[in-house]
């Protein structure tokens, strides 16, 4: 699953629709190893840090889970060799395997799972972060002074886990790379910091042997189970962004829409979308364009019918059509160019950027709109420094009045980022000025037309397209033990192809 943790991302039209945020490139033995170029390049171990995709890419084959999603057609037992439920879904045991160890040589038992999600749930409860499934065990929010809580209970066989409420989706939750085994040498206990920011001790089928500030290079365990990964694994996998995108690349992890400039390379989607969209940021602010929800409506009508004359090509609901129930809004059709009483500039957007072969034209979007309405459009550099401070509702003062936004949602689950989105303490918690959204996101299932409606309506989300993300592969890499919904990279469940 992958949640908003790093929501300013630098959408701006590449952010959603990037050529590639991945290349795996050919090493001189292509026989064993693979290069995987990161922009940017993996910087951390700690699990709070999962937010950056290149650290769940790079570190996710480093640490061996509970349960592991990442390979085809099923839900394999890393650390757990059986489970079993009770019948209402409320409570899971889980029996561990023997005999797996740490490569320092440490024995894992179930005593270690335990305690690294204690420690993981301490620290997420000090950023009021609720997205991971450890927020719904019993006793979350009142833990003991070591940091304990009875939702999780472990004995020398397995561990058992008790929920507030049913988890009949649990196993694929659990295979969150954020919820893997971390080394009890890299938590402090006491203090809660991390202490292992670029290196780990391996609970998985990779080891790290090399980390500088552009490349993490990983090698096979030879002593790991060789069942838990792709048996024709490469033996070496280097992530990192020394060398810039090479054109010579075996697969490249990116977008349905753009193919990378190296021809012969097949898409294989379906591991997640993402949704792209710009945001009102100052709508509550009562001098600012967006304040009022007709105002709203006038600029986002215009914006999408300014960009349309241009020649973009895009679907304006926030859920991609594909998903049972969704259908494009009916919105106004922003034709006018006239004035509106009221409706007064200027206007701050985000710097538009428009990458050269994307289907969007956002910067004719916004000029088209400014010149209909005789308000002055102002473009203002992004800088994170000032634009985390001002995610909150209700300031004073608002550098911009419009950014750009996008978030990824796991294509099997994508009722928790969902959820993340609108509801996390931890990042935007998104606009939801009449209520609507929170109301259809208590359901159970969650009302995706309802919500998509009322982001509709509500003007304060403007969706400029959804995206499939995936795969561009050559023929030489074997993705068929690969699933193709696995929330993260799995590199273990890639290899080299056997003819």
């Amino acid at each position: 699953m992958l949640s908003f943790r790093r929501i300013r991302a630098a959408f701006a039209a590449s952010a959603i629709l990037a050529a590639a945020a991945f290349i795996l490139t050919k090493n001189q033995d292509s026989s064993s190893g693979f290069r995987l170029l990161s922009v940017p390049a993996p910087d951390s171990t700690n699990p709070l840090d999962f937010g950056l995709g290149a650290n769940r890419v790079g570190i996710a084959a480093v640490r061996a889970g509970l349960l592991d999603a990442g390979r085809k057609g099923t839900i394999t037992g890393i650390l757990a060799k059986r489970w079993s439920t009770s019948d209402d879904f409320k409570v899971w045991r889980f029996e561990f395997r023997s005999g797996l160890r740490f490569e320092n040589g440490d024995p894992i038992r179930p005593s270690d799972l335990a305690e690294s999600w204690f420690w993981l749930a301490s620290r997420m409860r000090e950023r009021e972060d609720d997205t991971t499934v450890l927020a719904d065990l019993e006793g979350y929010e009142r833990p003991d002074a070591a940091g304990r809580f009875p939702g999780i209970e472990f004995d020398e066989l397995g561990i058992s886990l008790r929920f507030t409420h049913p988890q009949p989706a649990l196993l694929s939750r659990l295979s969150d790379p954020q919820l893997a085994l971390t080394h009890s040498r890299c938590r402090d206990s006491t203090e809660g910091r991390w202490r292992c920011e670029r290196e780990a001790v391996s609970s998985g089928p990779y080891r790290i042997v090399r980390w500088t500030d552009h490349e993490l290079e990983l090698v096979l365990r030879q002593d790991f189970p060789s069942q838990f990964r792709h048996p024709n694994a490469f033996r070496r996998i280097t992530v990192g962004d020394s060398d810039g995108f090479r054109i010579d690349s075996d697969a490249a992890v990116g977008v349905s829409a753009i193919p990378p400039r190296q021809p012969g390379l097949q898409f294989h989607g379906g591991a997640s979308f993402t949704t792209g969209f710009a945001y009102c940021l100052s709508w509550t602010h009562p001098k600012s364009p967006c304040q009022s929800t007709r105002f709203r409506r006038v600029l986002r009508d215009r914006f999408y019918h300014h960009m349309e004359r241009a020649g973009a090509d895009f679907s304006r609901s926030f859920f991609p059509l594909a998903v049972s129930g969704i259908r494009e809004p009916a919105l106004g059709n922003g034709e006018g160019d006239s004035p509106v009483p009221g409706l007064q500039g200027p206007l701050r957007v985000e710097t538009i950027h428009d990458l050269p072969g994307t289907p969007l034209r956002l910067k004719a979007g916004f000029s088209g709109a400014a010149k209909s309405l005789a308000i002055q459009l102002i473009e203002v550099p992004m800088e994170s420094s000032r634009f985390s401070p001002q995610l909150k509702s209700g300031l004073d003062t608002y550098d911009y009045d419009v950014v750009f936004m996008s978030s990824s949602f796991n294509a099997d689950d994508p009722e928790s980022s969902i959820r993340s989105l609108f509801l996390s303490r931890d990042g935007a918690r998104l606009a939801d000025p009449s209520g609507r959204i929170r109301k259809a996101l208590a359901k159970s299932p969650i009302d995706l037309p309802a919500i998509d409606a009322a982001i509709s309506e509500d003007a304060v989300i403007w969706p400029v397209g959804t995206v499939s993300e995936g795969l561009w592969v050559r023929d030489e890499v074997d993705l068929s033990l690969l699933n193709p919904s696995a929330g993260a990279l799995p590199l273990h469940w890639i290899g080299r192809r056997i003819y």
